[in-house]
């Protein structure tokens, strides 16, 4: 269901924004988490995920899977 992975990238990409206002991300990072978040958003990163949505719990392995995406997708920018 790419739409939950959709919500989980736009919350990603507000709290970079958001911590990078508060001075508490580098400007730098925030950028590049941001450009990430927005292409997994454009669903260019969906054969990616390969936890699925419905798993028991509170969905922390989806967002475990967005953060390894976002951190490599990140490093491979830098």
């Amino acid at each position: 269901m790419p739409e939950v992975i959709q919500a989980y990238a736009l919350l990603k990409k507000s709290a970079a924004i958001v911590n990078r206002d508060l001075g508490k991300l580098d400007p730098v990072k925030s950028k590049l988490i941001t450009k990430v978040c927005r292409e997994i958003i454009d669903r260019k990163h969906d054969k990616q995920f390969i936890v699925d949505v419905f798993q028991a719990g509170a969905g922390t392995s989806t967002n475990m899977n967005l953060n390894e995406v976002i951190a490599n997708r990140v490093l491979e920018l830098m």
